[in-house]
């Protein structure tokens, strides 16, 4: 799964701010329970209350809050993309003040494949809804 910083920084490419509040609330459970946190906040409705509960109003908080899920899922199914974001999101962030450069974008084709999975996203949870109601 990507680090804090990679959601964070993700977030600043494709939303314009950081939401660290969302992604740390989502990821809390991670100092309890380790690797097994993805059992807590890591649904639709948590993220979504955790957004509401940060940014209330904030309709990029929401899709923020959704991106963090479907990052966290990508990342597991493609170690490489993970490794790569990691390295991104380090480049960053200054070693010695911990200043972020964020003028700095996302590399060619990276920012378009994040913003394709975000569609993808869109589309997943639009084929589940019409599923539902179909039943």
């Amino acid at each position: 799964m990507p680090s804090f910083t990679v959601h964070c920084k993700v977030s600043i490419s494709l939303f314009g701010k950081s939401y660290y509040k969302i992604h740390r609330a989502i990821d809390s459970a991670y100092w309890i329970v380790g690797r097994m946190h993805r059992k807590y906040y890591h649904d639709n409705l948590s993220a979504m209350g955790i957004a509401r509960q940060f940014y209330p109003g904030d309709p990029k908080a929401l899709e923020a809050a959704k991106f963090h899920l479907v990052l966290d899922e990508m990342c597991s199914e493609n170690p490489a993309l993970r490794k790569y974001l990691e390295s991104w999101a380090r480049r960053r962030v200054k070693k010695r003040n911990l200043k972020v450069k964020d003028k700095e974008p996302l590399p060619d084709g990276v920012e378009q494949l994040l913003k394709n999975i975000k569609k993808m996203a869109e589309v997943a949870l639009l084929k589940k809804l019409i599923e539902e109601c179909s039943k």
